[in-house]
């Protein structure tokens, strides 16, 4: 398996999330808050995709 760099629309779209998850942990916002963790797992997922596809 080789792994590649992420793409930059990958890599944003993480942080993104991982943003909103941050937010949803600080300040109670109405669906985020209810769903950090899945928010977090869905970041590191789009990650790990976009390492592991070339061109993502």
């Amino acid at each position: 398996m080789h792994l590649n760099p992420p793409s930059l629309l990958a890599f944003l779209i993480s942080i993104i999330l991982a943003g909103l998850a941050m937010a949803g942990k600080i300040t109670p916002l109405p669906y985020i808050s209810a769903n950090v963790v899945w928010l977090l797992l869905a970041a590191y997922l789009v990650l790990a995709f976009g390492c592991l596809q070339r061109g993502l």
